[in-house]
């Protein structure tokens, strides 16, 4: 069947493709470790992925006729498995449940696609538009649940420079990008024109080759968000805690802690930060200070949201900004190196402590020195 193959660039990059999605299939399939949930479902994903693009290149490329049309049937597994592989990275204990609507939908959905695929013509209107707007869907569905992720971590963590999330953000807007160009190329399909459809067709297998691999490795070098939380014994429950100000306000209605009672345990916490410096220790949580105050961890993201409009993140690293500048500023730590009083303040990463000292004071720590600081 090989040699029935038209070769030519997009037949190449499809075999590439499949090559290396197969490869990778088969490692993450396999590959043993403490949570594999994440790399057994990004296998899946790459699987059939190359499922998918075997399909295309017998069908474009090979002898295979263009009916009956499977790729709605891949198509419609990409949200689903990418939604799943977000989720299994960020919540802490997730389990797979067949149960669940995302994997519900498409058992359903994906028998009809392939019994009345044989009557579909290759490019109907119809089902191209429903697959990008799942696909969409499920990218929306998958970005809202990592926004849920960061919203949750400053709510409990006090440093979070070990949950690096730019790269997933980032997969997701490329996941879209494939989405959007794919939208472009059936609509210039639609009128017609050949020369600028094969330009695009082009576009989509190169970047499906880029995401692919993208995907793959940096989904091996951050196996688990959820681990970390586990690690640090206080991870939150997804969807819990952390929501908007505005969700916040809704949900202390009915909590038994009057705002009354709110300011006095915010006067206390505040007592508590000046004698006891707790924000000192870099991997403090919300959980460790509510229990040194005696009180819930549920009460202390309420009075911090409500008496200081911060919330856990801000608040504690607040008081070791405004440290590190009245140190910046003091004569007796002038021989003290910026990075010395970095440690001091509970932080060890200098990326982001410079970051929250410019945001705090709109100045590097090294600027703020030599405006502020003793005059040698």
């Amino acid at each position: 069947m090989i040699e029935q193959i038209q070769f030519n660039a997009g037949s190449l990059i499809l075999l590439l493709t499949i090559f290396q999605g197969s490869i990778y299939s088969l490692f993450l399939l396999t590959r043993q470790q403490p949570n594999p949930l994440p790399s057994r479902l990004l296998g899946t994903f790459t699987a059939v992925l190359s499922l998918h693009f075997c399909n295309v290149l017998l069908v474009e490329f090979g002898p295979l006729p263009a009916s009956p049309n499977f790729n709605p049937v891949f198509g419609f597994c990409y949200g689903p498995l990418l939604l799943l592989f977000v989720r299994s990275l960020v919540q802490p204990r997730f389990e797979l449940r067949v149960a669940q609507p995302q994997l519900a939908a498409p058992a359903i959905v994906l028998p009809l696609v392939w019994l009345s695929s044989r009557y579909w013509p290759p490019g109907l209107t119809l089902i191209s538009l429903a697959l990008l707007a799942h696909l969409l869907g499920y990218v929306w569905l998958a970005r809202r649940e990592l926004a849920q992720f960061k919203t949750d971590l400053t709510a409990q963590y006090s440093a979070i420079d070990r949950v690096n999330l730019d790269w997933l953000s980032t997969l997701l807007n490329r996941m879209l990008f494939i989405a959007l160009i794919s939208a472009l190329h059936f609509a210039i399909q639609l009128a017609g024109f050949a020369q600028l459809q094969s330009a695009l067709t082009l576009l989509i297998f190169l970047s499906v080759l880029y995401f692919i691999n993208a995907l793959v490795l940096k989904g091996m070098s951050h196996p688990s968000l959820a681990v970390w939380l586990d690690e640090r014994q206080a991870g939150p429950e997804h969807g819990g805690e952390a929501a908007s100000a505005e969700d916040d306000q809704r949900r202390y209605l009915g909590s038994s802690l009057s705002e009354a009672d709110s300011a006095h345990q915010f006067a206390r916490l505040q007592a508590h930060m000046d004698e006891h410096h707790p924000f000192l220790d870099e991997n403090l949580t919300a959980q460790q200070l509510a229990d040194g105050l005696g009180i819930s961890s549920k009460h202390l993201s309420q009075i911090i949201n409500q008496n200081s409009g911060q919330n856990f993140y801000d608040y504690i690293n607040g008081f070791r900004i405004d440290l590190a500048a009245r140190l910046l500023c003091d004569p007796a730590q002038a021989q003290q190196r910026i990075s010395q009083i970095m440690y001091a303040v509970g932080y060890s990463a200098k990326s982001t402590f410079n970051s929250l000292f410019k945001q705090r004071t709109g100045m590097t720590p090294s600027g703020y020195r030599r405006r502020k600081g003793p005059k040698s």
